[in-house]
């Protein structure tokens, strides 16, 4: 390195990887062609770097595999966090009516199932909607609550339209998520079956995690469901099966104990793996250690080190 400078990446995203799957299969040689420059690029950096991170073990070896090196001590995990601010009184008012209007409240016979995300094309929702038609056929009280904006909300909205137990409001506030998590029975994370995803543990299941609700997640493989198992923090069930996350839903709702023993791991799990202090400690730990390895960058570097390291993983507190 020219300026003796230490180079952490930080891995977050399969690119160029996915863009070419993103594309029809026939054509996928064509794309990786065009996209050749992007990895080479990718190969020089990953290659030349101090160290490689990322939010999984998975993604530092896909790091790892890129740069064609192996791993040495410096190339570590980093989980993201959710650092929890809860909104002053006068929101948490304010989004009460808010959910009052869309007749969702703390004292409503259904609970509710929430989730936060885009609704768009990359992930396919209409499994949910049939399974709310699935448990709104067996009499169980239990709504679906998705929220977020995508060019599907419309679709969704019309194939929902006759079902009393799903809605759709669209986007919401810190404090409208704040007010439903704390009535919700647990959090929905179903995930595209696609191999960056399944190597992730995304922001949506730390933020369930952090409110105390089990995650209801699929598909039932990758780290996420493996970490869900192991802690015992959630249930998931098979891509798209409208009937699996239907029982799923029908279970907790009738057993108070199962949920109620998920939630305090829950909430356990959070603190223990994801809360911003113990991620955010670490990470400053971490890279004194690379500069202490680099001399000629200790004089400037030290000082933003924390300020640096409070946007090195809070800064995709995004559903």
């Amino acid at each position: 390195m020219e300026f003796d400078v230490p180079v952490v990446l930080d891995m977050r995203d399969m690119w160029p990887d996915i863009f070419v799957d993103a594309v029809p299969r026939p054509v996928r040689p064509i794309a990786r062609l065009l996209l050749e420059p992007l990895f080479r690029q990718t190969r020089y950096a990953c290659s030349h770097a101090t160290a490689i991170i990322g939010i999984t073990d998975p993604f530092v070896a896909w790091g790892l595999t890129r740069g064609g090196r192996n791993r040495s001590a410096l190339d570590r995990s980093f989980p993201l966090s959710h650092e929890t601010i809860l909104p002053d009184s006068s929101q948490l008012e304010e989004a009460r009516k808010f959910w009052a209007r869309q007749n969702v409240s703390p004292d409503d016979p259904l609970a509710t199932i929430c989730y936060f995300g885009n609704v768009n094309r990359q992930l396919d929702l209409s499994h949910i909607v049939e399974a709310a038609r699935i448990l709104h056929h067996r009499g169980i009280p239990v709504r679906f609550v998705l929220c977020g904006q995508g060019e599907r909300l419309q679709e969704y909205r019309h194939a929902a339209a006759a079902l009393p137990n799903i809605l759709f409001p669209g986007w919401v506030n810190q404090a409208q998520m704040a007010t439903l998590m704390s009535d919700s029975l647990a959090g929905l994370d179903p995930l595209p079956r696609r191999y960056d995803f399944l190597a992730t543990i995304n922001n949506k299941a730390i933020i369930y995690l952090s409110a105390g609700l089990p995650v209801i997640s699929s598909p039932r493989t990758g780290i996420l469901f493996d970490l869900l198992e192991h802690h015992r923090c959630g249930l998931s069930y098979d891509a798209s099966d409208a009937m699996g996350l239907a029982d799923i839903a029908a279970h907790l709702v009738s057993d108070a104990s199962a949920h109620a023993r998920m939630s305090a791991n829950a909430v356990q799990l959070y603190r223990k793996q994801f809360s911003p202090e113990k991620i955010l400690d670490s990470i400053v730990a971490y890279l004194s250690q690379i500069v202490s390895s680099a001399p000629a960058a200790n004089a400037t570097a030290e000082p933003s080190l924390v300020s640096f390291s409070r946007r090195f993983h809070l800064d995709e507190n995004r559903t």
